[in-house]
């Protein structure tokens, strides 16, 4: 009987252990997480009101998200935009970080400065400083009397590839990305780091039985490589697209910030709830896509 106290009483106290070592999280999760999604529903069906004894809330139902929909005519045409350009967005930022990835996992002299270069964003506030890169940039253009706002922008060539017969959406579509390429490598620091990984889980023994077969690299890529990688480009499409839907340059995102700073929450919290829906049913949609994939592979 004392060895199965004593038992008991050993792993009671690793619960306990464990349940202390949990808590700050609990705490955490509760009062950053859960506390401003509540507070944030609440809101989203009350007006706000400043009163010389605080804030006072008072039951409005649905009106902000009627004002949302119906009234205020910039938000459904900015949730559309966001979801264009996630159409342009997404398949851009993970050709792109594929292209480095397998670039990177390659050894040549160099390549551990080349993959902090690429990694930079992942350790920085992205949003932040991504804002104060565009506006030295805006400010250094105005003040050498410059009209464009892009840090890089290519003009001459554009118009030498139109004026050689090139179609206008081609062109269109090439240059937008020449311009947006410091934009791109900045939004492309974790879906490198994602298929990294994934590249330097695939056997080398699978390469090498292909070269003895005669695979050529292309070859590699297409029968190795990308299958292999399937359930991380999953990972990272996923992630890109969430991503790109609450990218600090988003219309919808810089309307929900510019109402909550001029403190009306109810418009702000209920722009928000919609959003979410539509990101929740985009993100849904993807899920169903990269299933029904994974079934035909």
């Amino acid at each position: 009987m004392a060895k199965k106290k004593k038992f008991k009483s050993y792993y009671r106290r690793k619960e306990y252990i464990g349940i202390w070592f949990v808590l700050p999280w609990v705490i955490g999760l509760a009062y950053f997480f859960i506390y401003p999604i509540v507070f944030s529903i609440v809101n989203s069906f009350c007006q706000m009101d400043v009163t010389p004894a605080g804030y006072s809330f008072s039951f409005v139902g649905a009106k902000y998200y009627k004002n949302v929909l119906f009234i205020d005519q910039r938000n459904l045409p900015n949730i559309l935009s966001s979801i264009g350009n996630l159409l342009y967005n997404v398949p851009m930022v993970l050709i792109f970080s594929l292209f480095v990835a397998v670039i990177l996992n390659q050894k040549f002299k160099g390549r551990i400065l080349l993959r902090a270069i690429f990694f930079l964003p992942i350790i920085t506030t992205g949003g932040v400083v991504m804002k104060i890169i565009t506006g030295d940039g805006v400010a250094q253009s105005m003040m050498n009397g410059t009209g464009g706002t892009a840090i890089f922008q290519v003009t001459s060539m554009e118009e030498m590839l139109l004026n050689s017969g090139i179609p206008q959406e081609i062109t269109t579509f090439i240059f937008q990305f020449i311009n947006n390429i410091f934009g791109l490598i900045w939004k492309s620091g974790i879906q490198i780091l994602l298929l990294l990984a994934g590249l330097q889980t695939i056997s080398p023994a699978m390469y090498e039985a292909a070269s003895i077969d005669g695979a050529t690299g292309w070859e590699k890529f297409w029968k190795i490589t990308l299958p292999t990688l399937y359930p991380v480009l999953s990972l990272a499409l996923v992630y890109t697209v969430i991503d790109s839907f609450v990218d600090t340059t988003n219309p919808v995102m810089n309307t929900i910030i510019s109402s909550a700073q001029s403190l009306n929450f109810g418009n702000s919290s209920a722009l928000c709830w919609v959003y979410f829906t539509v990101i929740a049913l985009v993100v849904g949609i993807v899920f169903l896509i990269i299933n029904k994939a994974s079934k035909n592979r």
